[in-house]
């Protein structure tokens, strides 16, 4: 149902709903996330992907990626080495990253949209145009999470009772956050 939505009826699912809430907060409705499909979105697209999420500006925040990958691997270091439970939910989403626990799954998955089961940055005409920024932050964060560190789970918890429930909000996270124990793989 979804290949067939996208690739015959996109331009009609190409519109945001109007609501009070996004009004106010996006100066009526006139930023690239909520504006009515047609020539002045296409137009503020076509900006966004220029001069912000072009790979020359992706580029020129890796330093930001790298700080902000380094303070948050010394607060997962100091929790290995107390053996203590970290929730990785937060963590991640002070990051400003929304991959909460799914890291283990995201080298398979098809950002482009081909497979319909994850599409973390939307499809077609309203695809999210910050794509590369995206990518190249959830690429790095997840490649030194997974140098870094090997996970359990605490105490009393297995892999069966995690409650996998989402929560939908304007992205899409875990409802219950996912508590863990890092264990560095090297010495400290």
């Amino acid at each position: 149902m979804a290949t067939e939505i996208i690739k015959n009826h996109d331009i009609v699912f190409s519109n945001r709903p109007r609501t009070r809430a996004a009004n106010m907060l996006f100066r009526g409705c006139s930023d690239v996330g909520f504006a009515f499909y047609g020539e002045y979105w296409r137009q503020v697209r076509k900006i966004c992907v220029h001069e912000l999420f072009s790979n020359q500006r992706v580029h020129s925040f890796q330093f930001v990626r790298e700080e902000e990958v380094e303070v948050l691997i010394s607060k997962m270091l100091s929790s290995s080495l107390k053996e203590e439970s970290i929730n990785l939910t937060e963590m991640l989403l002070l990051m400003s990253f929304c991959v909460g626990d799914m890291f283990p799954y995201l080298s398979s998955v098809d950002f482009k949209g081909q497979d319909f089961h994850f599409i973390p940055f939307g499809i077609g005409r309203r695809g999210c145009p910050g794509m590369p920024f995206g990518v190249a932050s959830v690429e790095y964060v997840v490649a030194n999470l997974l140098y870094w560190f090997d996970w359990k789970l605490p105490a009393g918890e297995n892999v069966e009772n995690l409650d996998m429930t989402e929560l939908y909000r304007l992205t899409v996270s875990k409802k219950v956050p996912l508590h863990v124990i890092p264990l560095s793989h090297f010495s400290v």
